[in-house]
């Protein structure tokens, strides 16, 4: 537990395979070559004024800090001790400006959200809420199974990703609090269970602090890929795709509890956009359409089978979905429809110019209208058997009632020519 007294030590973060590099306060310092998970910048944070700030030139503090965000030009940073949030410049790590925040008890992690401008924060270990930088208060939202550790936005679907500290599990929920799903790890991220988080297009990017490491993570928990290992503890987590994006390079901020020292871990630029951003749509095609029927299963074991017949603008607009014997959702108006040409996926025969169908719509559940349906269905080439599907549908009342996402259990998608 983090209350607990510590050594503070202060130690030289290292990327897989690669030499230590120094603090650094300018551009024309970074590292000319960097690769996905590498350090590509290390900046000790001046905090001067708050109960977190440094007692050495190492950047060390006496107290508890695991909160990191960035609104696309100023990270900010928090400290448990005051409930104070700094603004830091990201490449020299000068203080901004500090806000002491009222209503808030015990700031831990934080997110921002770039499409409605608002920073969610974690205050009291569980309240989810956002702050009001203009007028410095805490606003309470919802209460989580536990947030101090991690905490994301994520705009691929308007919802909320928390974890405690060391926590055997990752919790997903919608905007206003209910519960969406509770993702066990089962020893996904080692022995050392989760503290932060951060999101961005299909991943989850997750830190466990006693293992210091990083991991990428499908945002269904069927795969998890160690990308980063430090000597420090890695506490909140959130994605950049702007300070270093000129040269190329989106990264991935990470902050110590007990250090001042900010480190950013490289990942594909436009993998992981600032503020939880959707990946950019590529441009749609036009004309043909996507069919084809399979089923897959969520994380806790349920059979989804759908049946579709969509158009890359409009017509055919068909879709079903059905689960758990009882349940079925059935498309009536389709609202969007987009075919695209992702990257890295093929669809082979018969040959079409996209392989991708986004779409939305309503249409009925169980009877009942008012419902609606958001989907991604990919054709990824014949048999079938990496063809991919995200469904997400909501009731009239806009809760969730089912998300899936994963390769096919069984099935075939195919995209055609118009």
């Amino acid at each position: 537990m983090k209350w607990l007294a510590v050594p503070v030590i202060r130690a030289t973060a290292l990327a897989l395979g690669v030499a230590s590099v120094p603090v650094v306060g300018t551009l024309d310092a970074i590292p000319a070559r960097a690769a996905n998970g590498d350090l590509v910048h290390e900046v000790v944070a001046d905090r001067t004024g708050t109960a977190c700030a440094s007692v050495n030139p190492a950047g060390s503090h006496l107290g508890v800090g695991v909160g990191i965000a960035f609104d696309g030009s100023r990270l900010l940073i928090s400290c448990a001790g005051d409930s104070t949030i700094t603004e830091i410049h990201p490449v020299t790590g000068a203080r901004l400006a500090i806000h002491t925040v009222a209503g808030a008890t015990s700031l831990g992690a934080m997110a921002w959200a770039a499409s409605s401008g608002q920073l969610w924060a974690c205050s009291t270990m569980r309240t989810v809420g956002t702050v009001d930088l203009g007028t410095n208060t805490f606003t309470p939202r919802f209460q989580s199974q536990g947030c101090f550790d991690g905490l994301a936005y994520d705009g691929a679907d308007n919802t909320i990703w928390a974890s405690e500290d060391v926590s055997s599990s990752v919790q997903h929920y919608a905007l206003a609090g209910a519960l969406i799903a509770s993702h066990a790890l089962g020893g996904r991220l080692g022995a050392c269970g989760n503290s932060g988080i951060a999101a961005g297009g299909s991943r989850l990017y997750l830190a466990n602090n006693g293992c210091s490491q990083i991991y990428d993570v499908a945002k269904d928990f069927s795969a998890a890929t160690l990308v980063v290992t430090s000597a420090r503890r890695l506490e909140d987590l959130e994605c950049d795709d702007v300070t270093f994006g000129a040269q190329g390079k989106g990264v991935l901020w990470s902050i110590d509890a007990y250090d001042n020292v900010l480190d950013a871990w490289e990942i594909p630029l436009g993998q992981c956009p600032f503020g939880g951003q959707p990946l950019p749509i590529p441009p749609p095609i036009g004309s043909g359409s996507m069919k084809g029927s399979g089923s897959l299963f969520t994380e806790g074991g349920v059979r989804v089978s759908h049946h579709f017949d969509l158009g890359c603008s409009g017509a055919p607009d068909r879709l079903e979905v059905t689960w758990a014997k009882e349940n079925k959702f059935k498309l009536e108006t389709l609202s969007r429809g987009v075919c695209t040409d992702g990257l890295g996926i093929a669809p082979d025969r018969p040959a079409a110019a996209f392989d991708t169908h986004l779409g939305s719509g309503q249409g009925r559940l169980n009877g009942a209208a008012g419902a609606t349906a958001t989907w991604r269905f990919t054709d990824a080439g014949e048999p079938g058997k990496s063809d991919y599907a995200t469904i997400i549908i909501r009731d009239a009342g806009g809760a969730t009632v089912l998300t899936v996402s994963g390769t096919l259990d069984n099935g075939n998608h195919q995209a055609h020519r118009k």
